[in-house]
């Protein structure tokens, strides 16, 4: 019998866990940089749900193939993987990364793989070529990351691959953006990325997630990648990722247009419509007058790319085993391919002193008994009463704020002017799940007595649409069309197009400098929140559906100089703690909009 070769490192790092993790759970890269063999995958669906994945590649000149089981992980705290070989001199091959705390500041990082030989040779290649191998590959990765997080710098993973550059082209990109009035700071930083990065690091840039990697506002480092793409430093790159696993499963799109309305992910097994404001994502890539690309791959999970799992467990069949999960601070939903409803867990159903959950997983739901005693360490029993493996999950409900997405971008001025021929597919539509919306109308020049000429009112709203993209600019919203002397205006959160449309009122005087004319305009705004649908309406991205509707129908109900705000906008404001701020505080009232059969509670505030 071949006689297993274990292989160990441990490290300390004067980091916290939590600094540590996101870089050394990225396991496709760190493979990479410890020189394992690069590998064709692919993904083939299992009975019982869910997929099993295979590899193939080489290691010192000789074929290998394998099926990589699902990880093992407890965020912040380690990953175990699994590997089952079926060509080659190993095996199987199991491995692990563990953080422990030290000390305030300090931790340490243990890792270690276990090689189970086929042949007696394989015995041999381990202990004389792959021990060495990764022994010395990951004290620099080590090295790699102690030097990234002491310089506040991206890790240089070793052996990842990096393209040429073209620095003529890099620095005239670099320059239209300093003579945009770009922090020069920020600037450096974009190029240093594109410069320096590995090809994997720029295939799919989040304009957020760097903004919070460099400490700075995400709006302004939105706004620099947008510009980017305009200078040729940048590409579009819209992807729909998967609502279950959050990967993206899509090709990346250039253009809305060529984004298809529908996904189906090869690992999930499911497919999914793509949701504006949730799934459909806005990422950067790499133009490739800059640096050459790669092509895209299929990503598979990991820690580092799936931060919305706290935990996940792979059980055998039949296997009964206590699993470490996060605490329960709020809601996690609990989930498996192999299980067909999944369920919520609250704080209150955490582990108790004397009881403990125990829960079951039957092919069609979860089952969930209490039995008394505890398990240290905050774990749980799970049990699979199955003659096939099972996958749990435990994840939180919210999304990664990393993601920007595309009815984030779409819905602001600055993406709107900077590209005005984005829009979706003639034909397609796409919801969103929560849009907040405003239409303002410019009143009072057809009262008696104030009647102003048509030379005058045309003035007034075209100098009103300038003041009204500035403003939005500022608060992140995007003006959808001008009818007439209404606009109607979109908004990622109902605080920004509160904020907006205050500003709009206080404003106004900026439509006309005569101050007779002035006398005569009054605005009035209809504030509204809730799914509508994107559209395309003559080769423009337009935003549709009873919200829109409900609006602009309430905005004839209200009394110049006023603000009206739908029930449902109101309670989001409340709920955003910005209630109280309003001043004068605003009057509970029921209007009757045209169009619609009920009566509507509304809020509504003075302006003036």
């Amino acid at each position: 019998m071949n006689k297993p070769f274990k292989i160990e490192g441990t490290w300390e790092l004067p980091f916290t866990r939590a600094e540590v993790w996101p870089l050394l759970s990225r396991t496709d890269w760190l493979s990479q940089s410890l020189g394992l063999p690069s590998a064709a995958r692919c993904a083939r669906p299992l009975p019982k749900g869910g997929v099993a994945v295979f590899g193939r590649g080489r290691f010192a000149g000789l074929r290998l193939q394998w099926e990589e089981l699902p990880l093992d992980w407890l965020e912040e705290e380690f990953f175990r993987g699994q590997w089952l070989f079926s060509e080659g001199p190993f095996a199987e091959a199991e491995f692990g990364l563990e953080l422990r705390d030290k000390a305030p500041g300090e931790i340490w990082v243990r890792a270690t793989a276990t090689v189970k030989p086929r042949v007696a040779w394989g015995g041999w290649l381990a202990e004389l070529v792959l021990a060495p191998k990764l022994t010395k590959g990951f004290k620099r990765i080590i090295q790699q990351v102690t030097g990234a997080l002491q310089a506040r710098k991206p890790v240089a993973w070793p052996r990842l691959r990096r393209s040429s550059v073209d620095e003529d082209a890099l620095q005239a990109s670099l320059q239209l953006l300093m003579d945009r009035g770009f922090a020069a700071e920020l600037v450096a930083r974009l190029g240093g990325l594109i410069r320096e990065a590995a090809d994997a690091e720029l295939t799919a840039i989040r304009p957020l997630a760097l903004a919070r990697q460099w400490e700075q506002e995400p709006w302004e480092v939105a706004r620099l990648c947008l510009y980017g793409a305009r200078c040729g430093l940048l590409e579009l790159n819209w992807r729909i990722l998967c609502p279950a696993c959050r990967l993206p499963r899509t090709e990346p799109a250039p253009t809305l247009v060529q984004l298809p309305g529908t996904l189906t992910c090869e690992l999930c097994q499911v497919s999914h419509d793509g949701e504006f404001d949730r799934s459909v994502e806005l990422a950067f890539t790499v133009a490739t007058a800059i640096r050459e690309r790669p092509a895209s791959a299929l990503e598979l999970p990991h820690p580092a790319n799936q931060p919305h799992i706290g935990s996940q467990i792979l059980l055998a069949p039949g296997q009964r085993r206590a699993w470490r999960i996060p605490p329960l601070t709020h809601r996690m939903r609990l989930r498996s391919p192999q299980v067909k409803a999944p369920v919520t867990l609250s704080p209150d159903e955490a582990p108790t002193q004397v009881l403990q959950p125990v829960i079951l997983c039957e092919p069609d739901a979860f089952k969930v008994r209490m039995e008394y005693g505890r398990l240290p360490d905050y774990a749980v029993q799970v049990l699979n009463p199955n003659d096939y493996a099972v996958l749990l999950i435990l994840e939180r409900l919210e999304w990664s704020t990393d993601i920007l997405t595309a009815a984030q971008a779409t819905a602001w001025q600055e993406f709107r002017d900077l590209f005005p021929a984005e829009t979706v597919a003639a034909k397609r539509h796409f919801t969103v799940g929560t849009q907040a919306v405003s239409v303002t109308s410019l009143y009072g020049h057809n009262a008696p007595g104030q009647r102003l000429d048509d030379a005058a009112i045309f003035r007034a709203v075209q100098m009103l649409a300038a003041v009204f993209k500035e403003i939005l600019r500022q608060h992140h919203g995007g003006l959808v069309r001008v009818d007439g002397d209404t606009f109607l205006a979109v908004f990622g959160q109902p605080e920004d197009a509160l904020a907006a449309a205050r500003l709009a009122h206080e404003r106004l005087p900026e439509a006309d400098p005569n101050p007779v004319v002035q006398a005569r305009l009054a605005l009035r705004s209809a504030l509204h929140v809730g799914p509508c649908l994107v559209v395309n309406a003559n080769d423009r991205l337009d935003y549709t559906g009873a919200i829109v509707r409900l609006a602009a129908a309430l905005v004839e109900t209200c009394p110049a100089n006023h603000m009206v705000m739908t029930d449902a906008f109101f309670g989001r404001i409340e709920a955003a703690g910005a209630g109280p701020t309003l001043v004068p505080s605003p009057v509970a009232a029921e209007a009757k909009p045209r169009g619609f059969d009920h009566i509507q509670k509304v809020w509504r505030l003075a302006m003036k």
